[in-house]
């Protein structure tokens, strides 16, 4: 995962420093310009993996539930 953990911490970076180049675009003051192009140096993207793969499979459990009632739902309608 330290692959997908460097990439990740790579698009953070990114992000923050599309911001601040939003920012200056906006004319914003150049101390705080500056102030979010250090941070987007040293900001990492946190990821507890344990944390994150039960929360996708949870969710892929409830999206799958939700498929299966509304196809159930709409199955009986239809028959009746």
């Amino acid at each position: 995962m330290d692959e997908v953990d460097r990439v990740l911490n790579s698009a953070v970076s990114r992000l923050i420093l599309q911001f601040a180049q939003t920012m200056e675009k906006a004319g914003a003051e150049p101390t705080r310009i500056n102030h979010i192009r250090m941070e987007a140096e040293s900001v990492t993207f946190s990821t507890e993996w344990s944390v994150l793969l039960e929360e996708l499979q949870s969710s892929l459990y409830d999206t799958a539930h939700s498929h299966y009632s509304k196809w159930v739902r709409c199955g009986t309608k239809s028959s009746q």
